[in-house]
């Protein structure tokens, strides 16, 4: 009896030396461009997909989907999915809601540019969806089929969507999602124009010695172009963003301004954020600007900044709330 009992333990204790083994020769090998082991390489049921880097086998319908960047997860989400795992700018509760409600139990797999290659290689993935990050291709390549979209310096998010749904199987539902957002911009113009508006809205964040003008160029800068909204003459320029100095604030006035600071991201301590607004908006430079004076001065989250289909949606809906029913 306890030989039996003893026979048991070895049996077991050498099935688990061979299972630990296998698991890290395997992940080393996925981490060695050189020696290229792909589990999906008997994919019968798939789909062919160009993306930045090259033309990719995907499965077609999915079910372990990884996104490593936010434009990545705002675009499964959009698209009526939800990852296995994703990478995440900060801690799941500091997300904005359209994000976090949507991710109790999907798998943190690090921060944006940075993944776990190991959590992600665990999770057994069938696609993985990614925007520039050339860098660890290969070894995500290895893992699952990998799509990666460009970074666009003109902060479009569509064009990425649509490649996300081709690798889905969802592009038409990519086109709805694309002209809901059109539709909602045209009836946010349709009642603008009802009340008479015509409004310049500036967009600023700020920083403890400076501000930014965000350009139309930029990602809550094309939905206002979009929206139909007039922006300030610095601000009517290309490249993104223009980072000025606090003498110039002048050059924010518009009839409505949108803020946020510099640290109010999800890393951020709140005392620092406070010592920045305090410091420019206790400026009497700050303080004489119109849209000041008439209270027309909203700080909103920094999802402006934006990743994609749900962060434009938000922007949309603080524009109905601070423009229309202010």
């Amino acid at each position: 009896m306890i030989n039996s009992i003893s026979r048991q333990r070895l049996l077991k204790l050498i099935a688990i030396v061979l299972i630990t083994s296998l698991i890290i020769i395997t992940f080393n090998n996925y981490l060695n461009p050189s020696k290229p082991p792909q589990l999906f390489t008997n994919l019968t049921e798939y789909r062919v997909i160009k993306d930045a880097i090259a033309t990719v086998k995907v499965p077609q319908k999915p079910e372990r989907i990884i996104t490593l960047h936010g434009t990545a997860l705002e675009s499964v989400l959009a698209l009526g999915e939800k990852p296995v795992g994703t990478t995440l700018n900060g801690d799941r509760q500091s997300q904005p809601d359209f994000i976090k409600d949507k991710l109790p139990d999907v798998e943190i797999l690090g921060s944006f540019g940075e993944p776990n290659l190991e959590k992600v290689l665990l999770l057994k993935p069938d696609l993985i969806l990614d925007l520039d990050i050339a860098s660890i291709y290969p070894q995500l390549s290895q893992i699952a089929p990998t799509i990666v979209t460009e970074y666009n310096p003109t902060n479009s998010w569509q064009p990425n969507l649509e490649i996300y749904a081709q690798a889905l199987g969802k592009p038409e539902l990519a086109k709805e999602v694309i002209t809901n957002y059109y539709n909602r911009l045209e009836k946010l113009k349709t009642a603008i124009k009802q009340k008479n508006k015509s409004l310049t809205v500036s967009v600023v964040r700020i920083y403890p010695q400076a501000i930014t003008f965000y350009q139309p160029d930029s990602f809550c800068g094309s939905i206002l172009k979009d929206a139909g909204l007039s922006r300030p003459p610095l601000q009517n320029q290309t490249g993104g963003q223009l980072l000025i100095s606090q003498e110039l604030i002048s050059q924010a006035d518009a009839d409505i301004i949108f803020y946020w600071a510099y640290g109010d991201d999800y890393h951020s301590k709140s005392e620092r954020l406070q010592n920045s607004l305090q410091k420019i908006t206790s400026d009497p430079l700050w303080q004489q600007l119109k849209a000041v004076k008439q209270g027309k001065v909203y700080q909103v989250p920094d999802y402006w900044i934006g990743y994609g289909a749900l962060a434009a949606n938000a922007v949309i809906d603080d524009l109905y709330k601070y423009i229309l029913d202010q």
